[in-house]
């Protein structure tokens, strides 16, 4: 891929900004766990009557309380920020995709100049085939001629003849028939660039 590394900046923005966003839920989460416990805590020295368990378990609760307000505020402002961040490098990554023909148009044209030889090469051959099947023509029009040179008389001892086996020239047209036959006019024409 010619814009390989654009698309692998974005790839990469895009992993970090959501992999952050995992780790800060997953803090939020563990957090929420911790507070849970130091309920749990809390409930169970309160049961035992022990105040200063459950003192420190309500201490515990009010900072991870606290901790989680903030991480709920880093979690918005992350989400926000990664919104904005992935999406600006996504525009800039479409953005740079808008050349993608002009970066490829080298390689079209190596091609395209390579299939120009290889269809040049290819007509000429073609042409070659076309002189063969004309100097036949010429060469076999001498000798219809001649056979047409020939009586009736003539053309049942030619016949006869084990020699003249598989000569004819009982033909409609000589002119029509092409031993070397190609389709059509058998060239081909390269493709036009767009």
């Amino acid at each position: 891929m010619k814009t390989q590394k654009k698309y692998e900046e974005y790839q990469k923005l895009y992993i970090k900004q959501t992999n952050d966003l995992e780790t800060l839920d997953n803090l939020y989460k563990a957090n929420q766990e911790e507070i849970a416990k130091c309920d749990a805590g809390y409930n169970e020295a309160l049961k035992k009557a022990d105040e200063n368990k459950a003192e420190t378990f309500f201490n515990k609760k009010i900072e991870l309380k606290e901790e989680q307000k903030k991480l709920s505020n880093r979690i918005k402002i992350k989400k926000d920020m990664a919104n904005v961040v992935t999406k600006e490098k996504k525009f800039e990554t479409l953005i740079n995709a808008k050349n993608l023909r002009e970066l490829y148009s080298d390689d079209v044209k190596t091609l395209h100049d390579k299939l120009k030889v290889a269809v040049d090469q290819y007509n000429k051959v073609v042409d070659e085939i076309h002189a063969l099947n004309d100097k036949y023509g010429e060469e076999e029009h001498k000798y219809r001629a001649l056979y047409d040179s020939l009586s009736d008389d003539e053309r049942k001892e030619l016949k006869r003849n084990p020699q003249a086996n598989g000569l004819n020239f009982n033909l409609y047209s000589i002119a029509s028939y092409k031993p070397f036959n190609y389709l059509n006019d058998g060239k081909f024409n390269t493709m036009e660039e767009k």
